[in-house]
């Protein structure tokens, strides 16, 4: 985090993506109703759903704009979601959202010289945080509540298109 520190002015800067998968175990009840004094048991099969990957930005007003797809992103995906969906809200540097900042996920440095000739054809600016460096990215804790929101409501979520369901957790 370092590196970052060096050239930012103003956390309005930086901006994060990264990726959070969810599967049909997010919207389960955990708990449920018994008798006074005994316990309640919940049944459940072996069925988790359909996997789906999320993958978004993040600033610090907040998420700005995510892209979803069912399974998980592969390298030539994730370059597609950056192309169209990431770097249309980068801007040139030191302005606001200029600081463009990953994990160190491998699909993330598998095209590495393509991300970084994107990102600097944005005019920002491309950093990487450190291996397993969870606590330095803004954006995992936002991911914690936005799966805290999908389990919360998912029992009415399920009955909306799933961009609506995604939306609906990612600001809420």
């Amino acid at each position: 985090f370092l590196a970052v520190s060096r050239i930012m002015t103003h956390p309005s800067q930086l901006v994060f993506a990264d990726e959070v998968g969810q599967d049909g175990r997010g919207s389960r009840r955990r708990r449920g109703w018994g008798a006074v004094g005994g316990g309640c048991d919940i049944t459940e099969f072996l069925n988790r759903g359909k996997h789906i990957s999320i993958l978004a930005l993040y600033g610090i007003g907040g998420f700005i704009d995510f892209n979803h797809k069912e399974g998980g992103y592969s390298a030539e995906e994730f370059m597609d979601a950056v192309k169209f969906m990431i770097i249309p809200h980068l801007r040139p540097y030191p302005q606001d959202n200029s600081i463009f900042v990953l994990d160190s996920c491998r699909i993330h440095h598998t095209y590495r010289a393509a991300l970084r000739a994107m990102v600097e054809g944005a005019g920002a600016k491309l950093l990487f945080l450190a291996p397993y460096c969870p606590i330095d990215s803004p954006i995992e804790c936002a991911f914690s509540s936005f799966k805290a929101c999908w389990r919360r409501h998912g029992w009415w979520l399920n009955d909306v298109p799933l961009h609506v369901e995604i939306d609906f957790c990612l600001r809420n």
